[in-house]
C-alpha cells in the first residue's frame, strides 16, 4: 500500500489508497501526536468517515492499522470530518449527515475525545450543531469560544431526488457561522449568511475561517462559479461579516488557510500563478503571510502531483508543518502526506498594494527591483512624437457583419486617414494584414506571434499582428506572451477548468523595437482576452503585468488591444492598480468620444456608455500621453468598418 513519491523539495508518503479515500481532518497537539480523519467513497450516498491515529508524528506519519471511530449510517452520507484540538486538549470531531450524496441542508455534528492520546477509542454522543456542510475545523478564540463554519450548497449539488427538499433554506445559500461558548456543548446560528458571486448555485462554497494577529477572523471561501476564492472578515467573533472581495485567483479546488504559532498565516492552494508556470499540473504550493494577507511569499512546492486535491495542514511543535492531500486519478484515489520544513522567518513585506500577489520561487526581490526600474522618472523628452492605435478588424465568420471583400476598402481609407505609425491589430489574418500593406503603398511591415502560429487552423486569429512604419522602427525581438506551458493541449478545444474557462486559445504578441527617429527602444505587447471567462481576463491580466516587469528591463512599454472587459472590470484593476501601467485615456484632460464604447456593430449606432472594451495602456513614468481619440465616423454606406472602433493616441517617449 505505501509507495514513495520523491519530489526536489520533500518526500511525499502514500498512506491510504482505495477507490475512493479522500482526507477529511489533520490535527496535532503540542507533544507532536497527530490524528486524521478519511472518507471513503465521497460524493456518494454511502460515504463513510474514519479517524485515525497517525504513527511516529515526529518522523514521516503513517496511518495506525484500525480507525478510532468509523462513522456510517444507513441511507446516510458522511461529508466532511473536520479534527480540531482544543485548548483543553480534547479532540474534537465535525462532519455532515446527509441523505443521498446532498440533500440541499445536512445536519452538522460533533463528537469529542477527551483523552486522544490514553484513550482514543472513548468519544461522546453526537452533539447536533447546525445546518449546512462542514469541510474545515472552528476556531477557537482567547476567551475559548469556537466559531464553526458550515455551507449551504445551491442546486448545482443537490441530488436530483433532493432538489426541493429544503427550499425553506435557499434565501440563505451560501456560508453559515456557528458559535459555541461552552466548550460544543450547544450552538447558536449566528444568523448571517456568506454569499459570493456563486450565489445562485452556492456550489461548494466551502468556507475556511483563521484567526489573524489582531483576533479578527478571517473567512476564505472558495468560488465555484467566478474563478476567484473570496476573503471576509469577522471584528466580533464571527457575529458578523464584511461583504467578500476577491482574494485571488482559484481554479476551482479548496485551498487552505490556517494561522501558525507565530501569528503568520499559511496557504496551501493548487497552482502557482506566476509568468513561468502559470498553467501547470494540479501541483499544491505553500505560502506564507506575516501581514494578515495582504502579501504573501512562497514557501515551498508542496507536490508535483497531477490532481493533488483537498489539501490540510497542520503545525507540530518543531515548527515543521504536516500536509495531507488527496491525489485523484481515473479508477483509484490515494491519500498523501508530506513533512515540511519548519518555517524560517519572513523577509519584510512587498510594498503595500491591494492585489494578493503570488510570487515564482526567488522572484521577490527580483519583483522590487524590476518595480523600481520600471517606475525610475524618464527626464528628457524625445522630439518625435509616435501615433499608435489600437484597432479589432474582426476575422471574416467571427460573428455577425458584412464579408471582408464588402469592408476592406473602407478599412484601407481609415489606416491612410489616419497615418499611423503602429498599430496593434486583433482577429486580423495574415492575409488582411498583407492586403493592407499593399493598399497603403507598402510603408509598414509586421510582427505577429510565431511562424508556426499563421497555417493552423486551430489558432487562426490568434496571431494578434503588430503594423509598423518600417522606414521608422526596427524590430529587435518579438514572440508569444503565452498563457499555458503546453499550447498543444489546448489546440482547438473548449478551454475549461485548467484555464479559468477560456473560450479558445490566445497567446498576445510582444514586440521590442528601436526607434530611429528618437534613438530609444521600448516594447509594445497588442493582446485579444478572450469573451467568456472573467477570471480569465484576470488571470492574464496578472501574467501580462509581471511579464513587463521581468522583460522590460525599465523601457518605456505600450500596451494594445481588445481585452473585452471594461473598466469596472477586475481584469482592468489588475491592470492599474499599480504605477507602472495605466490607461492612456485617463491621461489626458479631454479624450475625444470617450463616452461611447469601443466596442460597436455594423449600423453605424454607438452605446454612450462611458466603457469601454478596448484600451491602450502605457507606462507613465517614461512615456507623456498628448490626445486620445476614438475614431466613431469610420462609416461607409452606413455601416461601420468592423464591429469595434479603432483608437489612437499621440505620445512622447521620455529617455
Amino acid at each position: 500500500m505505501l509507495t514513495i513519491l520523491y519530489t526536489a523539495l520533500l518526500t511525499a508518503l502514500s498512506v491510504l489508497a482505495g477507490e475512493g479515500v479522500a482526507p477529511a481532518g489533520l490535527a496535532c497537539d503540542r507533544e507532536g501526536n497527530g490524528w486524521m480523519s478519511v472518507t471513503v467513497n465521497p460524493a456518494s450516498p454511502t460515504a463513510s468517515l474514519s479517524v485515525y491515529r497517525l504513527d511516529d508524528a515526529q518522523g514521516t506519519p503513517t496511518l495506525s492499522g484500525h480507525p478510532l471511530l468509523h462513522i456510517a449510517e444507513a441511507d446516510k452520507a458522511v461529508i466532511g470530518g473536520a479534527l480540531h484540538q482544543d485548548a483543553q486538549g480534547r479532540l474534537l470531531l465535525f462532519y455532515t449527515l446527509t441523505s443521498g450524496t446532498y440533500d440541499g441542508e445536512g445536519q452538522v455534528w460533533m463528537r469529542v475525545c477527551d483523552q486522544p492520546v490514553s484513550t482514543p477509542g472513548q468519544w461522546s454522543e453526537a452533539v447536533r450543531v447546525g445546518s449546512g456542510c462542514v469541510t474545515a475545523p472552528p476556531v477557537e478564540l482567547k476567551d475559548g469560544t469556537l466559531v464553526l463554519a458550515t455551507a449551504l450548497w445551491g442546486p448545482y449539488c443537490i441530488d436530483e431526488a433532493h432538489q426541493n427538499a429544503h427550499p425553506e433554506w435557499d434565501a440563505r445559500r451560501g456560508s453559515l457561522v456557528f458559535r459555541s461558548a461552552d466548550g460544543g456543548k450547544n450552538w447558536k446560528d449566528c444568523g448571517v449568511s456568506i454569499q459570493v458571486p456563486e450565489r445562485r448555485t452556492a456550489a461548494f462554497n466551502n468556507p475556511k475561517l483563521f484567526v489573524k494577529k489582531d483576533g479578527s477572523i478571517g473567512m476564505v471561501l472558495r468560488s465555484f462559479d467566478s474563478g476567484f476564492a473570496y476573503l471576509c472578515q469577522s471584528s466580533d467573533g464571527g457575529k458578523t461579516w464584511n461583504v467578500p472581495s476577491p482574494f485571488f485567483l482559484n481554479p476551482d479546488h479548496d485551498p487552505t488557510v490556517c494561522t501558525l504559532s507565530d501569528g503568520r498565516l499559511l496557504l496551501v492552494k493548487n497552482f502557482k500563478l506566476d509568468y513561468v508556470q502559470y498553467l501547470p499540473a494540479r501541483e499544491l504550493f505553500a505560502y506564507l503571510s506575516d501581514d494578515n494577507g495582504t502579501s504573501w511569499y512562497p514557501y515551498m512546492r508542496v507536490t508535483t502531483d497531477d490532481y493533488a486535491e483537498s489539501p490540510l495542514v497542520a503545525e507540530l511543535p518543531s515548527g515543521e508543518v504536516l500536509v495531507a492531500w488527496s491525489h485523484q486519478q481515473p479508477g483509484s484515489s490515494e491519500v498523501k502526506m508530506a513533512r515540511l520544513p519548519a518555517v524560517v522567518p519572513s523577509p519584510a513585506p512587498l510594498e503595500a498594494h491591494s492585489t494578493v500577489l503570488f510570487e515564482a520561487d526567488g522572484a521577490r526581490a527580483a519583483f522590487k527591483r524590476h518595480c523600481r526600474a520600471q517606475m525610475t522618472p524618464h527626464t528628457v523628452p524625445c522630439l518625435r512624437t509616435v501615433r499608435l492605435a489600437t484597432w479589432n478588424i474582426q476575422r471574416e465568420g467571427w460573428g455577425p457583419g458584412p464579408k471582408w471583400t464588402e469592408r476592406r476598402a473602407n478599412v484601407f481609407a481609415v489606416f491612410k486617414e489616419h497615418a499611423w505609425d503602429i498599430v496593434g491589430t486583433q482577429e486580423a489574418s495574415i492575409d488582411y494584414v498583407k492586403e493592407i500593406i499593399a493598399a497603403t503603398g507598402d510603408i509598414y511591415d509586421w510582427v505577429a506571434n510565431v511562424p508556426e502560429f499563421y497555417g493552423e487552423a486551430a489558432r487562426s486569429g490568434s496571431e494578434q499582428p503588430v503594423l509598423y512604419r518600417k522606414d521608422r522602427f526596427t524590430l529587435l525581438a518579438c514572440g508569444p506572451l503565452e498563457y499555458s506551458q503546453n499550447r498543444k493541449r489546448y489546440v482547438g478545444t473548449l478551454m475549461t477548468g485548467d484555464s479559468y474557462g477560456i473560450d479558445y486559445y490566445k497567446a498576445t504578441t510582444w514586440a521590442k523595437f528601436h526607434d530611429k527617429d528618437n534613438d530609444l527602444d521600448f516594447y509594445l505587447y497588442n493582446i485579444h482576452m478572450p469573451v467568456r471567462s472573467d477570471a480569465a481576463q484576470a488571470a492574464q491580466a496578472l501574467v501580462l503585468r509581471e511579464d513587463i516587469l521581468t522583460r522590460c528591463e525599465g523601457l518605456p512599454v505600450l500596451v494594445t488591444g481588445d481585452f473585452n472587459c471594461q473598466e469596472n472590470s477586475w481584469c482592468y484593476h489588475y491592470l492599474t492598480e499599480l504605477p507602472y501601467l495605466q490607461d492612456t485615456m485617463g491621461a489626458v484632460p479631454d479624450p475625444l468620444h470617450s463616452e461611447y464604447d469601443s466596442w460597436c456593430d455594423y449600423t453605424g449606432q454607438l452605446l454612450e456608455i462611458n466603457l469601454h472594451h478596448d484600451h491602450i495602456f502605457y507606462t507613465p513614468f517614461s512615456i507623456k500621453v498628448q490626445d486620445w481619440e476614438m475614431d466613431i465616423e469610420n462609416i461607409h454606406e452606413g455601416k461601420h468598418s468592423s464591429d469595434h472602433l479603432p483608437i489612437t493616441i499621440n505620445f512622447t517617449f521620455f529617455k
